[in-house]
């Protein structure tokens, strides 16, 4: 210790300052790698390496100063404000370097995972959109029921007068007709709207597989980008089509549309009898309407109940934003990372409180102790030149304290 003690104090750094250069190297080296993960051209290549070598020179030129300067005050307040700056000053080297070094250990190993952890994601939702629209296939059957139910129906008024006691096609035989084709349409649409989303979701699915190649390939992280970006562009253009919510819209219109069927066909014949038998039929018939609403309406509780399915777009990021995201992952390097651009704030902790454990003599006493042959024929001359100069008693005595470690009144 006394050796560290004794060279600090004359001015000579050895093993801290071989250790500060090679820390500074091994940042800048981390730094370039991290910052040239997304170059795939001369120019991005060397930005990279202008932006780590300067980085690194910053960082080195930093701690070398806060060494030489920070270590030795006594002051309180001085000490409190240089580790203020020195704290505000290691927030900048996170940014400028440290970042850039955990990106460099392992920015590829993270942006991979991102490639794949969207690949999931996309899987996982295409799988929702499409389970949520086979929703539609118990709906279509409930409808196929409805619609048999009211060709039955049809023909029991045509026959036997079932609603209105008189066979023959009348206002009920036609508010019937109205409400089955009704629902003929609709069964229409949901049957074309389950084969279109059968159809994409292969599409999907096809576009599932080029994406999960793509995030494994040995491509440039600049073209897997590209591709993914374009890939999950026509992914997601395809689930959307596929969105169950669409044809709620439609469905809510058919059930708008068939209460006014009956009401199409209300002509009532001026026999008073009659007409009432007229309108006992249209109330039977305004309540199978009610029936088949009911079944409608369980449709669109579904699809309110159900949670839109989320689509993210893919997130072109760079290797430093992509450790960040899935820092969990790589807390080992992130502490590495950090370290390269900081374990030099412990080593000037350690000098401070090793010379605060020495009063001024004894670091004198340590700094004369580790005097080689060269310092004390050095100091000889000095002190030849200084008596030669002829320079006053008392300023000699005032050198001589100050170099003894002793104060002026002593």
């Amino acid at each position: 210790m006394k050796k560290l003690i004794a060279d600090y104090l004359n001015d000579k750094m050895g093993l801290i300052g071989a250790n500060l250069a090679i820390l500074a190297m091994a940042s800048v080296l981390f730094a370039f790698k991290g910052a040239a993960l997304a170059a795939d051209t001369f120019s991005g290549t060397a930005q990279a390496s202008v932006i780590a070598i300067g980085g690194g020179a910053v960082v080195y030129l930093f701690w070398w100063a806060v060494l030489k300067i920070v270590p030795p005050m006594k002051s309180a307040i001085k000490r409190g404000l240089a580790f203020v700056v020195i704290f505000i000053f290691i927030v900048v080297i996170f940014w400028l370097s440290s970042a850039l070094n955990v990106a460099g250990m392992r920015g590829k190993d993270a942006l991979q995972l991102h490639f794949v952890t969207y690949a999931g994601t996309l899987e996982e939702s295409a799988g929702a959109q499409f389970a949520r629209a086979l929703q539609l296939e118990s709906v279509l059957t409930d409808i196929n029921i409805e619609v048999a139910r009211y060709e039955a129906a049809i023909e029991a008024e045509i026959k036997r007068g079932a609603y209105s006691g008189r066979p023959g096609v009348g206002a009920v035989s036609n508010a019937l007709t109205g409400v089955k084709g009704r629902l003929a349409q609709l069964r229409s649409e949901i049957a074309a709207y389950l084969t279109d989303a059968k159809d994409g979701y292969e599409k999907a699915k096809a576009h599932l597989d080029v994406i999960r190649k793509i995030a494994v390939s040995n491509e440039s992280v600049k073209r897997r980008m590209r591709a993914l970006t374009k890939e999950s562009d026509a992914l997601r253009a395809e689930l959307a089509e596929m969105d169950a919510g669409a044809l709620a819209e439609t469905v809510r219109r058919a059930m708008d549309a068939l209460p006014r069927e009956a009401d199409l066909h209300a002509s009532f014949s001026r026999n008073a009898g009659t007409a009432e038998r007229q309108r006992a039929a249209l109330a039977r018939v305004r309540t199978d309407i009610d029936q088949s609403g009911q079944v409608l309406s369980a449709f669109l509780d579904d699809m309110a109940a159900y949670e839109p399915v989320t689509i993210e777009p893919f997130e072109s990021i760079t290797g430093t934003r992509a450790v960040m995201v899935y820092w969990k992952n790589y807390l080992p390097f992130w502490a590495g990372g950090i370290a390269l651009d900081v374990a030099p704030l412990f080593i000037v902790i350690l000098l401070m409180m090793a010379l605060d454990t020495k009063s001024k003599a004894e670091l004198a006493r340590i700094r004369m102790e580790r005097l080689t042959f060269g310092d004390l024929f050095y100091s000889k001359q000095v002190e030849e030149m200084l008596r030669r100069s002829g320079i006053d008693p008392d300023t000699l005595k005032s050198m001589a304290k100050d170099l003894l470690g002793k104060d002026e009144d002593e």
